[in-house]
């Protein structure tokens, strides 16, 4: 005879793999669900009662998801409906953000911003040139 803690070990072992399972699953369907365009720019982070919680680094994302909520709801909860998903809601995170812009610092780099600066007074002088062309060309 088992004992009662042995065989509820082997009950939540089956039950946490199924569960992995289908949220592997449903991971792996994600841009199928939601559509290649947005499926790259978001990532599903976690779903809490109901909650389906979408990471994304634009507003942008946001908003195309939004117009399409009900219709994603509604094609996870047939494709998983032991999600039971009821509402998208949204965690910002900054992908773009380079470490080149984590270690850009004005103070610390001004060679760098010499560089700059002397660019910019060149692109300054060749636009006045350009523009003083132009204001002849016109003149004619």
């Amino acid at each position: 005879m088992k004992k009662a803690s042995d065989l509820l070990n082997v009950f939540f072992d089956d039950l946490q793999k199924s569960q992995g399972e289908q949220y592997i699953d449903f991971n792996k369907s994600w841009e199928n669900i939601i559509g290649e365009k947005i499926g790259k720019n978001s990532k599903i982070k976690d779903v809490i009662d109901g909650n389906l919680i979408i990471e994304i680094d634009h507003t942008g994302w946001k908003q195309l998801i939004l117009a399409k909520e009900k219709q994603i709801i509604s094609k996870i909860n047939r494709a998983f409906p032991e999600l039971k998903i009821k509402k998208i809601k949204f965690h910002f995170t900054d992908r773009n953000k380079t470490k080149s812009e984590d270690k850009f610092n004005f103070r610390e780099n001004n060679t760098e911003n010499e560089n700059i600066q002397g660019k910019r007074e060149e692109i300054d002088k060749d636009f006045l040139s350009l523009l003083k062309k132009m204001s002849k060309r016109s003149e004619v």
